[in-house]
């Protein structure tokens, strides 16, 4: 499912147009493994690119949304200044708010369009699924570490040396 927006911001240097796609797909993972193509079971694909025109020629592409400028960082940038896009676009605040309104009905439209399906239901409940049992894994493996170091485990060469290590 893909969907899009566009953004028109009047500008001192001119028309900045944002043409923002918001996709999100099922895909069929594959791991080459030296020459043998191995097939992983389907997979969500989420991707957003933001396509950055300039009095209607293409300055860049960007797939980050737009990036708040960080005080330490404000002495570069001039004094309405809010956010940075791409690495070539200054938004003020008022224009940084359009973007991410205009990114976010994106990526609501697409949610609301492919839950709807059943096999993105079924595929992003696995994936839940794996990574619940992945951080159970590494909450058992890290208690088990504690476990460990109360027996006498060195946390600096990970054996029972008891402090031969530093002697």
């Amino acid at each position: 499912m893909k969907a899009t927006r566009t953004v028109e911001i009047k500008m001192q240097s001119g028309v900045v147009i944002l043409d923002i796609e918001v996709t999100r797909e099922l895909r069929e993972e594959i791991a080459y493994a030296d020459g043998y193509n191995i097939p992983m079971g389907k997979k969500v694909h989420e991707s957003m690119k933001i396509t950055i025109l300039h009095n209607g020629k293409k300055v860049d592409d960007t797939n980050w949304m737009p990036a708040v400028i960080r005080t330490v960082e404000k002495k570069s940038y001039p004094a309405t200044a809010y956010a940075i896009l791409g690495g070539k676009v200054i938004l003020t605040e008022g224009n940084y708010n359009l973007v991410t309104e205009a990114i976010n009905a994106a990526t609501a439209e697409v949610e609301n369009a492919i839950t709807a399906d059943t096999e993105y239901a079924d595929v992003k409940a696995s994936e839940i699924a794996k990574k619940a049992i992945g951080e159970a894994n590494l909450r058992a493996a890290e208690a088990h570490y504690t476990e460990q170091l109360k027996n006498g485990l060195c946390p600096k060469c990970g054996t029972y040396c008891y402090g031969d290590c530093t002697a």
